[in-house]
């Protein structure tokens, strides 16, 4: 008899913390949804030449949950503008665990987070002008056979700038 433990992270990060959405439709609803923790940032990481072109940037560090300085090499993340058809933009973690996506068109985008033996992270993000947006997933891992330990649960930090008023 095999056991299947998964874990998924499905959260809505927003770029003012004060201004959260509610869940939608893509959120798993069988109580493994975790609000992810938002940090917003004064003027740190902001690119005015990105700003005038309406452009913004997402950055990723993939880490594993039981362990937060362990860097997940060869992730497979994938981004999709919220609301669009056609295919996912993959990229793959370097050996740091990053993954970068430069001068990205604005708007709020889904994100899934997938690394053999680990469970997958599913959830969106809000590119603004000349911001990085900066997105940390520490994912669990999935265990298979008889018995396994129960996973560490994942998780998911967001820093973003603050939107000017």
């Amino acid at each position: 008899m095999r056991g299947l433990f998964r874990t998924m992270i499905g959260v809505t990060l927003v770029a003012c913390a004060s201004r959260q959405a509610a869940p939608n439709d893509d959120i798993p609803t069988d109580g493994s949804y975790r609000p992810p923790e938002v940090i917003v940032r004064n003027t740190s990481w902001e690119d005015l030449e990105l700003a005038a072109r309406g452009l913004g940037r997402l950055e990723f560090a993939i880490r594993t949950a039981d362990r937060p300085t362990q860097k997940v090499a060869q992730a497979q993340v994938q981004v999709k503008l919220s609301g669009a058809t056609g295919p996912w933009k993959q990229i793959m973690t370097d050996e740091q665990g990053i993954a970068r996506l430069d001068s990205i068109a604005v708007g709020r985008y889904e994100l899934r987070v997938r690394a053999i033996g680990y469970a997958p992270a599913h959830s969106e993000a809000i590119v603004s002008p000349g911001c990085r947006t900066d997105v940390e997933v520490y994912i669990g891992i999935s265990a298979i056979g008889i018995a396994p330990p129960p996973p560490e649960p994942g998780r998911v930090r967001v820093t973003t700038c603050r939107v000017k008023r």
